[in-house]
């Protein structure tokens, strides 16, 4: 079971109650919460809060060096399925390998 106090849980507990709470709510509230409106932005209302908030974009995510993606690729389940059957002196798959 999770640990409830957790800063993981907590944080992901108030991203759902976040989302139950606008999800759940008037759009004209939400609207007025964003201090936006149906119709959208002008284009001078984007140009300031783009320099106010900053574009909108996720960061980018860190990139696994090739070498560690290489080795990665060795110790995934499936890898392992075929390394355990490989592995075993009896298989089919050993066989055909070694010959008869």
């Amino acid at each position: 079971m999770a640990d409830v106090s957790s800063p993981k849980s907590e944080v992901d507990f108030v991203n759902q109650a976040s989302a139950r709470f606008w999800a759940s709510t008037a759009s004209e509230s939400v609207l007025d919460a964003l201090m936006s409106r149906p119709e959208g932005l002008s284009s001078a209302e984007v140009k300031v809060r783009l320099v106010h908030f900053g574009p909108n974009t996720l960061p980018q995510p860190a990139r696994r060096r090739w070498y560690i993606q290489l080795a990665l690729n060795f110790i995934h389940l499936f890898a392992l399925l075929l390394w355990a059957e490989l592995s075993s002196p009896g298989s089919p798959a050993c066989q055909s390998w070694v010959g008869p």
